[in-house]
């Protein structure tokens, strides 16, 4: 991602900076509860990615997320 965005003036390079762009500053608990009426769109974030995309020449992209795994005992563990 880094050399995507490496010549544009604001990069999207780590998920953090996603993240600034779709919340307010300094963004508060209702921001990242998807509850503040003032953020900015999350649309900004996805024209910059397919600006990036479109420049690479690419046409595809696989992701995974995160998640959260519970154990048989019913505790909670991380990643998967």
């Amino acid at each position: 991602m880094s050399k995507l965005a490496a010549h544009h003036d604001v990069p999207l390079v780590h998920y953090f900076h996603a993240a600034s762009r779709i919340t307010c500053n300094p963004a508060q608990p209702t921001c990242y509860l998807g509850e503040c009426n003032y953020c900015p769109a999350i649309e900004n974030v996805k024209v910059q990615l397919a600006q990036y995309f479109e420049e690479a020449e690419i046409e595809a992209v696989e992701f995974t997320q995160w998640t959260t795994k519970i154990d048989q005992l019913g505790n909670q563990g991380v990643g998967s």
